[in-house]
């Protein structure tokens, strides 16, 4: 109400709070007062300035949408282009002439029609005239099929049409009534579930009940129908539960016998699909599976999101420019494999960073190389020397998941070869610059796995024309929107009137925008469109259009069939749209114990379980074992072994105390992440050969970009000069490595990471980390038993490297404490198996 009352005058009230205000609440004793408030705010539904600001907004809408059709239809003349929509106007408009009919009869015998189902007005033109020209045409559809209004397609004008056009064309119509993928018992489920449904549409019942199936069940097979109820009081404890329940079920395969090629055999998780009402809800469900070490194959948009496509975009770039610092860039930060801020980010802001940059990207010599080789290369003879002799598929391969890395390069070499036929068909030079800047402006769709032992997971429109032994029928509790709002295609004609030689005559657009922002409800506007004769029109439309998605949905299993319900006080509303002969809900949904299912008055063998919801095992990666239920799942350790994530080592000892001199002053109360951070990098970049005063600069930029205001450059400085001094004096014959980058192979996992220092003598190797740690000796012990793993599992690589046996010294160097501390471990070389140093 203050914020209403701030408004100067009523007329700048804006119409979301006119529906706040009636809906106005007050205490108990304050209510009475807002009575006459709500009752002068409850006006605003009929209020003429309402109606007046509709009308301009959608006049408005209209004028703007006519003039940007105008602007693009004027581009493409200017241009020469056309779109899709284009090309079957223009194709219409051709096959209308009366003078080119006689040529194209010549060239047309016969014209073939799939899907008819899914055809647009302009769409259903086209075909009437190509068939007026043909001698001869074949139509082929199934109306209980037609799931795709939202691309434009109009099925009831389909279903009105279809026949008209037989009659006219005196064609004949045949109705395949033979199933050839599903078990007797699915198909007669089909049968009674839908029938009813799909006949109160004006379906004949001939073509909407199979009375015939190819197939028939095993011995050994179970009754094919089956309802799962998950407990859980929320979406995600009822997606747990679901995720569990197809685990334990996998973990029993041989009670779930499938067909193929006319033998039984356990079912997989390739056989089985999850369809689901929305993206969302298959990224949910999918999220519980992977919880459970269960694979999935889900499709996801954005192939250029993914980091091998990333990375081997940014090779691509770089080969064909070199001067392409950001694509450098991008490799070595998808490259780096440490942890903090990565070095190519330092690297980035010195002079001469190109090169620095380049030092950081292990393939950049290879890639050059590429590059030289390149010119007179194709776009796609480029990217294959990329990928391969650039070395982005080996680079890929090292992260992991290698059959879907390699599967996204595939695709990105797939659009490759797709931008080479573009340019054949312009008759334009292809090029490797143009398939760089053709690439950044595509959008690529990631593809789902093609592992067999991944569950499929995706919606119920994108399962269509697919098939699985088992579909599991999710969202079965989904309501119907109801909402007449937006923008929906209308026609002055009843279907009945159609004619099929104009279909798209009498049609239009009708807009009735939402003028109350988020208030959705209890705004009497809401009410009254959805029982207009407008509103019940829209909700029959969708009313169909879900029987029809969900037909689909239920046809796609071939073995078993899946009804995942969730507890629900409310009926299960999708499902409660299928109507029996009597006009009550076709499906009755028993529970456990049952065996029966009563289906529009039919009785069904049924399996009827209870699936609870339970915490998924903690793995760090998928499994690719499944346990029984009443065994421990087996836990798989990553392949990628971080030297970080070691384990602290309580038997690890300090051995020599060597000091280096004065601990180094600081200020106030720094971040001490930061002052290692600022630390580290220094002792990295830093050569005693630079002058002081490049030194001193090198130290204040690091301070400065670290936020640390406490610790004097100088004194940076001192400890890298201490350090060296130390290493000179202790091994005067070793060689000091500084971010020496490491790849080792231990028990079947690889180690990956960079070590800050090394010295390699003819008798010892000597592993070194630098740690800004600043308490004194009390907490040494502590710091050493924290990191003494990590610097274990560097010191087994280093002498796995290593040509020639040599013992592994491990030590801790504290350069704000001005302390050494070095480790009694004792490496063994004996678990190495591969290594790169």
């Amino acid at each position: 109400m203050r914020e209403i009352a701030r408004a100067p005058k009523t007329a700048d009230i804006s119409w979301p709070n006119w529906a706040r205000l009636a809906k106005l609440k007050g205490t108990a004793a304050d209510d009475p007062h807002f009575e006459p408030l709500r009752k002068a705010a409850s006006a605003f539904a009929r209020h003429p300035r309402l109606i007046e600001n509709v009308e301009c907004y959608i006049k408005t809408i209209f004028a703007s949408a006519a003039e940007s059709l105008k602007a693009y239809d004027d581009h493409k003349r200017k241009w020469g282009l056309i779109d899709f929509v284009d090309q079957e106007r223009l194709a219409l408009g051709l096959f209308t002439r009366p003078d080119l009919a006689p040529s194209l009869s010549e060239r047309i015998e016969s014209v073939y029609i799939d899907e008819f189902q899914d055809t647009s007005p302009l769409q259903l033109a086209l075909f009437v005239a190509l068939s007026q020209i043909a001698q001869t045409s074949a139509w082929v559809d199934d109306p209980k099929q037609a799931i795709y209004g939202f691309r434009g397609a109009d099925p009831e004008l389909i279903t009105r049409v279809a026949p008209k056009i037989q009659k006219a064309m005196n064609g004949e119509g045949q109705t395949l009534g033979k199933n050839y993928r599903s078990r007797p018992r699915l198909v007669a489920f089909a049968n009674d579930a839908f029938g009813e449904t799909f006949m109160a549409m004006g379906r004949p019942e001939k073509s909407v009940r199979v009375e015939e199936v190819d197939r028939a069940d095993l011995p050994d097979q179970r009754t094919p129908l089956n309802v799962w109820h998950l407990q859980g009081a929320t979406i995600a404890a009822r997606a747990t539960a679901l995720a569990n329940g197809v685990k334990e079920r996998l973990a029993r395969a041989e009670e779930w016998r499938v067909a193929e090629n006319g033998k039984s055999r356990p079912f997989a998780p390739g056989d089985i699909a999850i369809l689901c009402a929305t993206n969302q809800r298959c990224l949910e469900i999918s999220g519980a599976l992977a919880s459970f070490s269960l694979k999935v194959a889900l499709e996801r948009g954005g192939l250029f999101g993914a980091p091998e496509v990333k990375l081997a975009l940014a090779a691509l770039r770089w080969c064909a420019d070199q001067r392409d610092t950001l694509a450098l860039a991008e490799m070595a930060h998808l490259l780096h494999a440490g942890d903090g801020q990565p070095e190519w980010f330092e690297a980035s802001l010195e002079d001469g960073g190109h090169e620095a940059l380049a030092a950081l990207v292990p393939m950049a010599e290879d890639l050059r190389v590429v590059a030289k080789a390149s010119v007179h290369k194709s776009p796609v003879e480029f990217a294959d020397a990329v990928l391969m002799a650039g070395g982005v598929a080996d680079a890929v391969r090292r992260w992991g998941d290698g059959p879907d890395r390699m599967l996204n390069l595939e695709a990105l070499r797939a659009l490759v070869a797709g931008y080479e036929d573009e340019c054949k068909q312009d008759r334009a030079p292809s090029t490797v610059t143009g398939l760089c800047a053709w690439l950044a402006e595509q959008e690529g769709k990631q593809p789902a796995s093609r592992a067999r032992d991944a569950i499929t997971i995706l919606t119920y429109h994108r399962a269509k024309g697919l098939e699985w032994p088992m579909v599991i029928l999710t969202d079965l509790e989904r309501g119907q929107r109801n909402n007449p709002f937006g923008l929906h295609v209308m026609s002055d004609r009843a279907a009945k009137d159609i004619d099929w030689r104009d279909p798209l005559a009498d049609r239009w657009l009708r807009l009735w925008p939402w003028p109350f922002g988020a208030q959705k409800k209890g705004v009497d506007l809401d009410v009254r469109a959805q029982n207009s004769p407008e509103g019940q029109e829209v909700a029959r439309i969708e009313r169909e259009e879900r029987a029809r998605v969900l037909y689909v949905g239920a046809t796609r299993a071939r073995d078993y069939l899946v009804l995942a319900l969730p507890p629900t006080n409310g009926g299960f509303a999708w499902l409660d749209e299928l109507k029996s002969a009597s006009g009550g809900s076709a499906v009755a949904i028993p529970n456990t114990p049952a065996t029966k299912m009563t289906i529009n008055g039919v009785e069904h063998d049924v399996r009827v379980e209870t699936l609870a919801p339970a915490d998924p095992p903690v793995v760090e990666t998928l499994s690719h074992d499944y346990a029984s239920s009443v065994e421990t799942a087996p836990v798989f350790e990553p392949l990628a072994l971080r030297p970080s994530d070691a384990a602290e080592d309580k038997t690890a000892r300090i051995v020599e105390e060597i000091d280096l001199g004065a601990r180094l002053p600081f200020a106030g109360t720094p971040d001490m992440a930061q002052v290692g951070e600022a630390v580290h990098r220094f002792l990295a970049a830093d050569d005693p050969a630079f002058p002081s005063d490049k030194r001193i600069a090198l130290a204040t930029r690091l301070l400065d970009v670290w936020g640390v205001a406490g610790l004097d450059a100088r004194d940076v400085v001192t400890m890298s000069d201490r350090f060296r001094a130390f290493i000179a004096k202790k091994w005067p014959d070793g060689v000091l490595r500084r971010e020496a980058p490491i790849t080792h192979r231990i028990d079947g996992r690889t180690l990956s990471g960079r070590i800050d220092a090394v010295i390699e003598t003819p008798a010892e190797i000597i592993v070194i980390d630098h740690k800004s740690f600043p308490g004194g000796r009390a907490q040494w012990q502590a710091q050493a038993e924290k990191y003494s793993g990590q610097l274990r599992l560097y010191g087994e690589a280093l002498q796995a490297a290593s040509d020639m046996p040599k013992q592994a010294r491990l030590a801790l160097h504290l350069p704000i404490s001005g302390h050494v501390l070095v480790l009694g471990n004792t490496v063994n070389r004996s678990r190495g198996e591969g290594q790169e140093m």
